[in-house]
């Protein structure tokens, strides 16, 4: 049937391998179809049993981040979170080959997890193996846009820069809550000291 390539599969009990059988609706979609956009708020999960998916995410200076790639047998975080929690989905999703795999809707999902301790703990699990992930990944991200910030300060060659954080976010090409973020860090480093409509350089680094 093709659900046998989820690690939870074998896990589950018999009544709730029965269910899954019942309620999962298989489906193929063709290469670069999107299954959902980001800022959606997804109503199912998608079981990827053939094929791969890239998980894609546009930070709020418009990059394009690859969050990950979905293999079959693997469930999406992404996807999930969005389905269990009815919050928007932090990433686009994209058929990057031809695809298979089963559609499980919201209502069977929750079912699915309170008749079967098993799948329960393949979810905790993948919340914590991905999320992890996700979160590392993002880290990366933010220390490049560190770099981005710190290299616009001293190119200034000033000891002191005349500018607010909404200038510099235009300047920089960075969401001016992310760039408050990075000057913080900044601040408590003893790199720089904030000030309303300037920024003193206090350290070379």
């Amino acid at each position: 049937m093709g659900l046998e390539k989820f690690s939870f599969y074998n896990q589950l009990e018999p009544d709730a391998k029965d269910y899954l059988r019942m309620r999962a609706q298989p489906v193929e979609a063709p290469k670069d179809t999107i299954l959902f956009f980001q800022g959606d708020v997804c109503d199912s999960v998608f079981l990827l049993t053939e094929g791969a998916i890239e998980l894609i995410s546009q930070t709020q200076d418009e990059d394009i981040l690859t969050l990950y790639k979905l293999e079959p047998g693997k469930q999406c975080i992404v996807n999930t979170a969005s389905t269990l929690s009815a919050t928007e989905a932090i990433a686009t999703a994209v058929a990057t080959t031809d695809i298979q795999g089963f559609i499980l809707d919201i209502y069977s999902l929750k079912d699915l997890a309170q008749k079967s301790e098993a799948y329960q703990s393949y979810l905790f699990s993948l919340y914590s193996l991905q999320l992890d992930a996700i979160t590392k990944l993002i880290d990366s991200k933010v220390k490049k846009l560190d770099t981005k910030v710190l290299d616009w300060l001293y190119a200034q060659n000033a000891k002191e820069v005349q500018i607010t954080s909404k200038e510099l976010a235009s300047k920089v090409e960075i969401a001016e809550d992310l760039l408050l973020t990075i000057l913080k860090s900044f601040e408590n480093d003893n790199i720089i000291e904030l000030y309303k409509n300037k920024i003193v350089i206090k350290t070379v680094v």
